[in-house]
């Protein structure tokens, strides 16, 4: 009998990676600000090499998120709750994520983890995770339950509270890699 619930009470415990994760949101939680330089390489199918884009991300809890491109071609998206707006070439989209819920998926998962949001997060994906030190690793899948269309994988790897890395997996096999800089000058601004 004693047996019998001392492994019920071992079954009951989350995984240490699952605590660790909960500790690193609450880490983000407590971030109000993130801004970076990106070099981001997209691989679609149907083109025969990668679209490689320059810029800077800057992120302002709770769910503003500014992504500016400034080669090959200059543009800049902002997200502000499920409101995104385009501009580019001095013409200006404004776009209801609610309309697209396969962006709003990929959105609302980059925003829940910038500010630290297990509840969202987990609401849509499930997240395996490794820990090791302060480098972290963090795989989203949509639940089966999602609406997903495009998403197949969201992995975000970084050190302490800083993305260093970003890859999303679509469904037909498009792959998007977000590499995170860090140059001193933006971490002074930081402060």
């Amino acid at each position: 009998m004693h047996y019998i619930i001392f492994a019920w009470f071992l079954a009951s415990l989350p995984p240490e990676g699952d605590a660790a994760l909960q500790r690193l949101l609450m880490r983000f939680s407590e971030q109000t600000h993130f801004q970076a330089q990106f070099t981001e390489t997209k691989k679609i199918s149907f083109l025969s090499t990668p679209l490689i884009s320059h810029g800077t991300m800057e992120f302002q809890a709770p769910d503003r998120l500014v992504k500016t491109i400034e080669t090959p071609d200059p543009s800049t998206m902002r997200v502000q709750g499920s409101q995104i707006t385009i501009i580019n070439n001095q013409e200006t989209q404004h776009v209801d994520l609610k309309q697209y819920p396969h962006m709003l998926q990929f959105v609302s998962g980059m925003l829940a983890l910038l500010r630290g949001d297990a509840s969202l997060l987990l609401a849509d994906y499930d997240a395996k995770s490794t820990f090791k030190k302060s480098q972290w690793h963090i795989i989203l899948t949509p639940k089966p339950s999602s609406s997903s269309t495009v998403v197949k994988k969201l992995a975000f790897e970084g050190i302490e509270t800083k993305p260093k890395r970003m890859t999303l997996t679509e469904k037909n096999g498009d792959v998007t890699v977000t590499q995170f800089i860090y140059p001193k000058k933006l971490e002074q601004i930081k402060k």
